[in-house]
């Protein structure tokens, strides 16, 4: 009988040691860190899809638009269609683009678009060009100017926007 009960007493683990049932140290780590990155990853996961976390991910992802390129002509001076007495219109313009041969374009067909703008320009009263409407009503002329074919190869100078730089009637 004694060497059944030593033999009962030998098959219980010591104290402090772990018992089949709890595994090995290293499968409780393991376990362990797997919680603490599903953790993480669910929090990630939430923040994503809120707006801050959409916002912040679109930012990262949306291509970055191109840089615009400023083709600047002369300043030009024409005579206006008479109201009261002569008038004349001073003008800066300056054409913008994110076409990286709208700078080329424009330079290669600089002496026809100017005179296009220039013929433009002539046809107007200085009543038509005081009103803000009236400017904005140029700068869609002038961008239908710059859509017309120069050349048999060059159907568009792939201008986006006009911007004044001066703009004087006297």
């Amino acid at each position: 009988m004694a060497n059944s009960k030593a033999a009962k007493l030998q098959a219980v683990p010591p104290e402090g040691t772990p018992d089949a049932s709890a595994g090995k140290p290293g499968k409780r780590k393991l376990v362990v860190l797997l919680a603490v990155v599903a953790a993480l990853l669910s929090g990630a996961g939430v923040w994503l899809t809120s707006t801050d976390g959409r916002a912040w991910l679109a930012a990262r992802l949306e291509p970055k638009p191109p840089s615009p390129i400023y083709v600047a002509l002369e300043s030009m001076t024409v005579n206006l269609q008479p109201d009261n007495g002569d008038r004349y219109l001073q003008i800066g313009i300056v054409l913008k683009s994110y076409d990286k041969e709208a700078d080329g374009l424009v330079k290669m067909f600089m002496p026809e678009l100017r005179s296009r703008v220039l013929l433009l320009l002539s046809s107007k009263t200085p009543a038509e060009l005081y009103q803000a409407d009236g400017k904005q009503k140029l700068v869609k002329e002038i961008l239908a100017l710059t859509r017309q074919p120069y050349s048999t190869t060059v159907s568009d100078l792939k201008v986006k926007d006009v911007l004044f730089t001066n703009f004087v009637i006297q």
